[in-house]
């Protein structure tokens, strides 16, 4: 007699990945609660746009300090990135971290345009000169 594989499969994972082979740029890595690095959605557009209610559908949230979300976000914006993005990346809302959070964080993130709601604004952390 055969046993039973009393095991449910992860259709969310299997999900991502159909996506992600979809659309292979809406991807990116976070850290789940346990600290691992776990696949998710990257651009809120891209779930709605396949009939998702929510782009980080099946993700777990986690309530973050702001300290936790400053170093999210510093660490994540070594290169050019949109607050959108940084958005999706620390699960939060885009008006939230344009409005509050990012200004917050002016002194380790500089803009690439100076004016304000540019609509190709980015960020990245603040590059070190040669001179210092």
């Amino acid at each position: 007699m055969e046993k039973l594989h009393l095991q449910t499969t992860n259709v969310v994972d299997e999900n991502i990945k159909r996506i992600g082979e979809l659309f292979p740029n809406c991807l990116t890595e976070r850290l789940s609660e346990k600290g691992q690095p776990e696949t998710a959605i990257q651009n809120a557009n891209i779930g709605l746009n396949i009939g998702l209610p929510d782009a980080n559908i099946g993700l777990k949230k986690k309530r973050y300090s702001k300290e936790e979300i400053r170093t999210l976000i510093v660490s994540y914006c070594h290169d050019w990135r949109t607050a959108e993005e940084i958005a999706a990346y620390v699960g939060r809302k885009f008006m939230y971290i344009r409005d509050i959070v990012l200004p917050q964080l002016s002194d380790v993130i500089e803009k690439m345009y100076d004016i304000p709601h540019h609509p190709r604004q980015k960020y990245r952390t603040k590059q070190k000169e040669d001179g210092e």
